[in-house]
């Protein structure tokens, strides 16, 4: 009995089987009036309500990918790149700049049904291409003046274009480029990008951490514009901040009293914080024609009033060969223990403050456990002094910032 049914069964499913392929009767597929479903499994999560990197590549190898979607005969594809479409169809292959592009792939019914799918691109330069590092004070220029630009392998670059507008090349090393704004840029934010003597051009881009590129851009004012939009001062204490057209700069205030001018120049202005309790302060100024005074993209900018006292303030770049020792003997003297040394730097690389023997001022113990941080644009390195950290630092011949990648402009203590 179990033998015939199981020969019942098998032939039941052969005859299912055949039926199943036999174009008279074909499988139910969906049709145009079922909404849309995009079947890759390979689209990213989304992390903190932004879109996964569904692409990392460099920039001599297009973005390819093919959708699968159903129902296949009734549906249309659109891909987008920064809003913008850039294809039709299932398969996409674009060629794209160094940068980080937000991208989105739409799949529509003839119905009118559809669904989509978002994701990040990252298109990274060559080993060879010129890069740029992120400097906020830089970013500032004026027409008619000068322009830098720091970065990496620009020796080999023959244009420096603005918007594509280009900008004269006073001088250049790989790490560094002076250019002249040209007079007749209006004021705006300008992209920064570049040409070598082929004519190949590259994004003028920036690399942040998770590997993402970033176009470099610059602002062209001819107002007096301050970079900074926090600062920090002792009462009685006297402040820089940088800028451009600051010889334009009428007047300084804090919680809208005025405050003593000691200085002004085009790069830069100096005032004198007030004496208040510490806290956060607004400032506000005005120009020469009594307009407001811009700090970044706004018209205020924020003072927290601290104990803070600028021990050092210079350019040092940090590297293997190089640290700083400007305070190597006598950091000792400014600290005691609860002080906190602040490093100010800027660049791409990592660092750390150490004892004289590249050792950590609190533990004493060398690289790979010395502590160093990952460097990435401006940066403040802190530490709060210990007993041990002076010990190290009296019996380790004092102490320096060391690593590699960085710039720095100025070390505090609090």
């Amino acid at each position: 009995m179990n033998k015939i049914f199981n020969i019942i069964s098998a032939a039941a499913m052969t005859a299912l089987l055949l039926s199943g392929c036999s174009e008279k009767e074909p499988f139910f597929t969906a049709d145009e009036n079922d909404y849309p479903r995009i079947l890759n499994t390979n689209f990213p999560t989304w992390t903190d309500g932004v879109p996964g990197v569904l692409s990392s590549i460099v920039r001599t190898t297009p973005f390819e990918f093919s959708l699968v979607v159903t129902p296949a005969q009734h549906t249309s594809v659109a891909w987008y790149i920064e809003d913008e479409e850039v294809a039709k169809g299932k398969d996409i292959e674009i060629q794209l700049a160094v940068g980080t592009y937000n991208g989105k792939v739409v799949a529509t019914t003839t119905a009118g049904k559809s669904t989509s799918r978002s994701f990040q691109l990252i298109v990274r330069p060559l080993d060879t291409d010129p890069v740029v590092t992120y400097v906020s004070d830089n970013r500032l220029v004026a027409p008619g003046g000068t322009g830098i630009i720091e970065g990496a392998r620009l020796g080999g670059v023959a244009k420096v274009l603005l918007n594509g507008t280009e900008a004269e090349i006073l001088s250049k090393t790989d790490e560094k480029i002076q250019v002249s704004i040209p007079t007749s840029l209006s004021d705006g934010e300008y992209t920064v990008s570049f040409k070598d003597e082929s004519g190949t051009a590259y994004a003028g881009c920036y690399g942040v951490e998770g590997g993402f590129y970033y176009d470099y851009t610059v602002i062209v004012s001819s107002k007096p514009v301050v970079g900074e939009t926090t600062f920090k001062g002792k009462p009685g204490s006297n402040i820089t901040v940088t800028g451009i057209n600051l010889q334009h700069v009428q007047s300084i205030a804090v919680n809208g009293a005025n405050v003593t001018l000691v200085s002004k120049e085009f790069g830069s202005i100096v005032f004198t914080c007030p004496s208040l309790e510490p806290g956060d302060y607004t400032v506000t100024g005005l120009d020469d024609e009594g307009k407001a005074l811009g700090f970044g993209s706004g018209t205020s900018a924020t003072l927290t009033v601290t104990n803070e006292v600028i021990i050092w303030e210079g350019s040092h770049y940090v590297d293997w060969g190089t640290p700083f020792d400007g305070l190597k003997t006598t950091l000792v003297n400014y600290i005691q223990v609860g002080s906190i040394v602040r490093g100010y730097v800027s660049g791409s690389g990592q660092g750390c403050l150490a004892t004289s023997w590249w050792r950590n001022i609190y533990t004493g113990e060398s690289d790979p456990n010395r502590g160093d941080a990952s460097i990435s644009g401006d940066m403040v390195l802190e530490y709060i002094i210990t007993q041990d950290s002076i010990d190290l630092i009296s019996a380790q011949d004092g102490a320096l910032f060391v690593g590699t990648g960085y710039t720095i402009t100025k070390v505090t203590v609090e």
